[in-house]
């Protein structure tokens, strides 16, 4: 879902989803403790989404993870 709104406005949703990737974790004690791995998927779905991303690659993308 957050890849199929990504393609359609980027700008409004380039930092959407956990709470960690637009900033810091704000979840305290109950923090998934995966900041950096967060950011790195976040990075990596704006780069598919920028060269153009089908549904098909959106579903391998999701699929890897």
């Amino acid at each position: 879902m957050l890849a199929l709104v990504r393609q359609t406005t980027p700008i409004l949703f380039d930092n959407a989803g956990a709470s960690c990737i637009g900033s810091t974790c704000k979840e305290g004690s109950m923090s998934c403790k995966q900041v950096k791995e967060m950011k790195e998927l976040s990075s990596r779905l704006n780069e598919l989404v920028k060269k153009g991303i089908n549904d098909e690659e959106i579903m391998q993308f999701v699929e890897s993870i």
